[in-house]
């Protein structure tokens, strides 16, 4: 297993499992859960914010379940990342799943006007991970992160699409950016104990664990320059995606506190709650004063579409103005007719490119209602233009060479349909 954590805490669990291999851990008794119809942590969660009346964000049970969950303060929804960070919910700890569908929620609410991601965390697991970092890009709302204590490794990793960041003070520490994981060899106190482990593999899985077995033979390079470095570069260039004036000494995983953090590209500035709190506030009148950090997106429209329709489009537009041209047997930059009078260039919709682009893989969303209408005109005007080329080229005109034909999914191939659109060869 690999992990987004800093070292110190990783080994400072080490006593818990000696205590537990001894069977030397007990288990105290529980206080009462619930006093007066609310339990003590969600009521000591309550009092901490007492004076801005926050309330539960989440449902009686999660208050009790969770030692951290989200308030709503007036417009503003404070969202917790504490502890160690797993993908599944542990030990009264929420896991990235449970936080995703948090921002989820906050999604689709029009009261929440700025989210506060506040966050004391050593990192954790690699899985979840990148999926949290990448579900805070849907929210509209601006995200201001506040940490209050650590900020490392996956925690760094999530809050790099913070909108803007804090620190609450001169000895926060931030950082840790990268990738580890612990080999550890018990073969020997096994057989001291008498049990001897032998693993077989099928004869077609010579690669199965590879890397395991050979790091039981002293070679850690299968580790080193393999997953763990694809892990780390993955991290590394997602870091500097959303945080660019990031240092090289922070991509290699150092530690930084106060002021080092923020010259280091990883916070933007020092301050306690209340005056993370007060800026929240002055982002809900006057939001310029925050660079949001979104998805990108087409310049003259917002469309949101599957990433074969992102392609789609893309084709069409590279390959109907080289048949057109073919058609009209005009070399580049002869007898060009841009159908204005005026000599301006006309402002065209398909893109430039001569050549498909790959999509960003940030377009996988389904078109929404209103996007559908103005994608399927434009690709309705599309395809006419290269039918109209493809029929009735000149002699000299080279054969157009067939696209590969790109697998749909189910959404794209009935919406298409619907919106009554072909191709050539279907005539």
């Amino acid at each position: 297993m690999a992990w987004h954590i800093h070292q110190a805490s990783a080994i400072g669990l080490m006593p818990l499992v000696m205590q537990l291999m001894n069977g030397e851990l007990q288990a105290s008794a529980e206080p009462p859960a619930f006093v007066e119809g609310i339990s003590h942590e969600a009521q000591r969660n309550l009092d901490m914010y007492a004076a801005l009346k926050a309330e539960p964000y989440v449902s009686d049970r999660d208050t009790y379940y969770y030692d951290h969950f989200p308030m709503k303060m007036g417009e503003v929804l404070m969202i917790p990342i504490i502890g160690a960070i797993t993908q599944e919910d542990y030990c009264g700890t929420a896991g990235t799943n449970t936080i995703m569908g948090w921002y989820d929620k906050a999604k689709h609410d029009s009261s929440v006007k700025v989210i506060i991601e506040t966050k004391n965390s050593p990192g954790g697991a690699v899985f979840g991970t990148r999926g949290l970092a990448e579900k805070k890009l849907e929210v509209k709302p601006p995200i201001i992160g506040h940490n209050t204590g650590m900020e490392a490794s996956a925690c760094l990793y999530i809050g790099a699409t913070d909108d803007y960041k804090f620190a609450s003070n001169v000895d926060c520490m931030t950082g840790s950016c990268g990738v580890m994981t612990t080999f550890q060899d018990w073969s020997k106190w096994y057989e001291e104990n008498g049990v001897k482990i032998i693993d077989l593999y099928s004869k077609t899985s010579p690669l199965k664990n590879d890397s395991y077995r050979r790091a039981m033979n002293g070679d850690f390079k299968g580790y080193t320059d393999g997953i763990l470095f694809k892990f780390d570069e993955s991290f590394m260039s997602f870091v500097k995606q959303y945080r660019p004036n990031v240092s090289q000494e922070a991509l290699k995983g150092a530690d930084f506190l106060g002021a080092d953090a923020i010259a280091s590209g990883l916070i933007d500035e020092i301050g306690s709650f209340e005056k993370v709190y007060e800026f929240a506030m002055s982002a809900i009148d006057n939001p310029q004063i925050i660079t949001q950090k979104k998805q990108p997106t087409m310049e003259k429209k917002t469309v949101k579409m599957s990433a074969f329709m992102a392609g789609l489009a893309t084709f069409f537009g590279a390959e109907i103005e080289n048949d057109i041209d073919n058609a009209n047997g005009s070399g580049e930059g002869e007898g060009e007719d841009n159908g204005n009078d005026d000599g301006e260039t006309p402002e065209t919709v398909a893109p430039e490119a001569k050549t498909p682009q790959t999509p960003q893989a940030t377009v996988e969303t389904q078109p929404q209602a209103e996007d559908k209408d103005a994608i399927i005109a434009q690709l309705r005007g599309e395809n006419s233009k290269l039918k109209a080329a493809v029929k009735n080229p000149k002699a000299s005109s080279p054969k157009r060479e067939e696209p590969e034909k790109s697998a749909l999914s189910n959404n794209d191939v009935d919406w298409m349909k619907a919106a009554g659109l072909t191709f050539p060869d279907e005539d």
